[in-house]
């Protein structure tokens, strides 16, 4: 008789994102530093020699690409650990434009009209929650968060128009997509009330380049 050993594994990989027992997101923040700088390597040996315009793509291609994937569920990971990401991605904002390595990165963000990865991943969730309210997402999603209004119908409630959010005591439960993101969502500008995605999409990214700091 064959017998398999089972052995205990601190992380696994669900569709390329990498779970840890504590959703800290450590582990797979550590594996896209890993590929990152991999990519970093690659635009650095040709820097000098490619146009501005041809290393923009290589960052969409082999930076903004890992980035930008699943970022609505690595980005509940803590500020610490997202620091990484940060600092890679500026690393590489400074590489495209060619200028040296204490260069302030915010006016480059804007110039290239790339957003920084907390803009990114505050877009991300709020795109999602924005095809959740306009019933975008697969069913299974179908009443995840509910309305004030739907919970009290009788009463004339000021948030009435807000999602409700279960009252949590830990900080660590409070990043999770289900407490956090209503959240967001219920401070989110106004333009959210637009229901075709294509502006309000353009519009929210405007705005989050317009609140980076010079």
């Amino acid at each position: 008789m064959n017998i398999s050993l089972l052995i205990a594994t601190k992380t696994f990989k669900l569709l390329g994102i990498l779970l840890d027992e504590y959703l800290s997101f450590d582990s797979h923040i550590t594996l896209l530093c890993s590929k990152i700088a991999k990519s970093l390597y690659i635009i650095n040996r040709v820097k000098n020699t490619l146009p501005k315009d041809s290393l923009l793509n290589l960052y969409y291609a082999l930076i903004h690409s890992h980035l930008s994937y699943c970022t609505s569920v690595y980005g509940s990971a803590t500020s610490t650990s997202l620091s990484r990401l940060v600092i890679m991605q500026k690393k590489a904002i400074r590489t495209i434009c060619n200028v040296p390595s204490r260069t302030h990165t915010a006016p480059l963000f804007k110039t290239l009209q790339i957003l920084p990865v907390d803009k990114l991943i505050h877009f991300s969730k709020i795109k999602f929650m924005h095809n959740f309210v306009h019933n975008r997402l697969p069913f299974s999603f179908n009443e995840t968060w509910v309305k004030n209004i739907e919970r009290n119908p009788r009463l004339n409630l000021r948030n009435a128009q807000e999602f409700f959010i279960k009252p949590v005591i830990f900080t660590s439960i409070k990043r999770l997509p289900l407490f956090n993101f209503p959240a967001i969502w219920n401070q989110e500008h106004q333009s959210k009330l637009l229901p075709e995605s294509k502006p309000f999409l353009r519009s929210l990214k405007s705005r989050l380049l317009s609140e980076i700091i010079i």
